[in-house]
């Protein structure tokens, strides 16, 4: 049994979202600007992008930035972790760590760098992506200031295992490598990944929150119609993000015939 004293959190665990919000909005920031400078020493085909592509490229090391780091802390304790499955005295949808606070503030950060970015360069996801991130930065700072949700936050940020793929997809395309097997590889590790990634995993996710809905009255009004809206909307984009993922597959491999179009988004 978890007791009050290992779930109730501590006033340096709250503080450690703004601590780590500001570490992430100056290292995802430097990451962003130095990468024009660094990439073109070991990338040669970075010289003869475009401008927009460039800052699409430095945008993406960002990205990888973000879902390796939250993939990492989302995983300890959603997977391999007791700490949010264990009985105790306090309800597992108001229990919250000093990891789950890191978590939160890196991908607060990360989600602020990154709707500035998009926002300066509309094709880089458009409306959508504009829209996610705002919903995202709202459900961070709302499961900060309320102390609640960080459980189902944290389950739902296992969606970033698709990212690598989707970022090294358009990274082999730029390289001039999209008929490569290579490509081809990566680009059915990635049909795999987003049916559990971003398809499945709502399955377990739903199952748990069913079976946790006896504490959604725990929570403030607000957090309650967050956690449920949000994770209907994700679900809507990741059927309408997978089957243009679908289609370029279907594409590359010569099944069928596809419409000429961009090229896939960046899909957070």
């Amino acid at each position: 049994m978890l007791g009050l004293d290992q779930i109730v959190p501590t006033q340096a665990d709250n503080e450690q979202f703004i601590v780590w919000g500001a570490i992430g909005l100056v290292l995802f920031t430097a990451v962003y600007l130095l990468s024009r400078i660094v990439t073109p020493w070991f990338f040669k085909s970075y010289r003869s992008l475009s401008t927009e592509d460039k800052r699409n490229w430095d945008d993406r090391y960002i990205s990888n930035l973000h879902a390796l780091s939250l993939l990492y802390l989302a995983s300890k304790y959603v997977i391999f972790d007791e700490y949010f499955w264990k009985q105790g005295e306090v309800p597992v949808t108001l229990r919250t760590n000093g990891e789950s606070y890191i978590c939160m503030g890196i991908s607060c950060s990360y989600f602020i760098v990154d709707f500035l970015v998009c926002a300066f360069h509309p094709s880089f996801g458009g409306f959508a992506i504009l829209a996610h991130h705002v919903g995202s930065i709202i459900t961070l700072v709302y499961a900060w200031h309320d102390r609640q949700g960080h459980f189902q936050i944290m389950f739902s940020m296992l969606m970033e295992l698709t990212t690598p793929f989707i970022n090294a997809r358009w990274f082999l395309d730029k390289m001039g490598l999209k008929q490569s097997p290579l490509f081809v590889a990566n680009g059915l590790v990635l049909i795999l990944t987003w049916v559990v990634g971003r398809l499945y995993i709502f399955y377990p996710f739903y199952s748990t929150v069913f079976s946790l809905r006896h504490e959604w009255q725990l929570m403030s009004w607000r957090m309650g119609s967050i956690l449920a809206i949000m994770p209907v909307v994700l679900l809507i984009l990741n059927v309408i993000w997978f089957s243009k993922i679908l289609r370029g597959a279907l594409k590359v491999l010569g099944i069928g015939r596809a419409k000429s179009g961009k090229d896939l988004h960046k899909m957070e």
